[in-house]
């Protein structure tokens, strides 16, 4: 998912977190790791690299996880309004 900033995406993962629910970021942009950096910037990348979050996918993650983890973001949302 891709929330609003950086800091609301860690206020996100450490408040799922307090439900055992595990989070990562979505990515760290290629041109940003060391062997490829070469001085070049790519804003948009570098945006939705801070910005997104990657939740729990697996192939035993139950429709009662979903739904419980689903409903977490949501709770967030309306909590912070």
């Amino acid at each position: 998912i891709l929330v609003k900033s950086e800091k609301q995406r860690i206020e996100l993962r450490n408040y799922l977190k307090e439900f055992g629910i595990e989070t990562r970021p979505t990515f760290h942009p290629v041109h940003t790791m060391p062997m490829y950096i070469e001085g070049n910037s790519y804003p948009i990348a570098e945006d939705l690299g801070k910005r997104g979050i990657n939740l729990p996918s697996y192939p035993d993650l139950s429709e009662s996880d979903i739904r419980f983890i689903t409903s977490k973001v949501s709770d967030y949302f309306y909590e912070n309004k």
